[in-house]
């Protein structure tokens, strides 16, 4: 079977864009939320309430994190600017930003199983606040490889899109050539000479 209509293919696009774009505005708005309500708490309150969460996330990192996440949530705005003006260079900062969170995020996962097994071989019963932050990375990490594609998928059709419009403004419209139909196309004299019409001149 061949491939659908282009334009379901550029609305399929499109809807995945958007889909991406909002649950990354989605996580953002909410990792930003919790950042700020623990840097209001003090270190020592978050250390004894949550002893496991504080673990596998020190409180050290919060405020990092959150300009971290701001910032991103800047560029993702600024992602959506460059889709309806065409603007690829307001794309980069988002990609960059979207793969430092990525890492941010991987690495948390990854030191959350260390944590992990270190509470299972203490026979620790785990938090529920550890659970959710094991289960919430694990799932953003793999949303967030697969919105890289489609982030990247459409900085290349920016970047087409551009190219288009700067091939259209640079061709020279041609001036189509008007013939006259009276117009000759010799260049010999096109008067008629014969002796039939010359009359001399008039004797002195």
């Amino acid at each position: 079977m061949g491939d659908g209509p282009p334009c379901l293919a550029a609305a399929g696009a499109l809807g995945a864009i958007i889909c991406v774009s909002l649950c990354d505005a989605l996580s953002a708005g909410l990792s930003i939320a919790f950042l700020i309500f623990r840097i209001a708490q003090s270190e020592s309150s978050y250390a004894f309430d949550h002893s496991q969460l504080e673990k596998a996330l020190p409180f050290t990192y919060f405020l990092p994190l959150l300009i971290i996440l701001m910032i991103w949530l800047i560029t993702l705005m600024a992602f959506g600017v460059s889709l309806k003006l065409v603007l690829p260079y307001l794309v980069l900062p988002y990609l960059t930003l979207s793969v430092l969170v990525l890492g941010i995020a991987l690495s948390i996962f990854v030191y959350s199983v260390i944590c992990l097994v270190q509470f299972l071989n203490s026979g620790r019963a785990l938090s529920l606040e550890f659970c959710i932050l094991l289960a919430t990375t694990s799932i953003f990490c793999l949303f967030e490889a697969y919105s890289l594609s489609v982030k990247y998928a459409a900085f290349k059709n920016i970047v087409k899109r551009k190219k288009a419009v700067h091939g259209n403004c640079s061709e020279k419209p041609q001036i189509a050539e008007v013939v006259d139909p009276f117009d000759s196309f010799s260049r010999r004299s096109t008067i008629i000479i014969t002796d039939d019409y010359y009359a001399p001149p008039p004797s002195v």
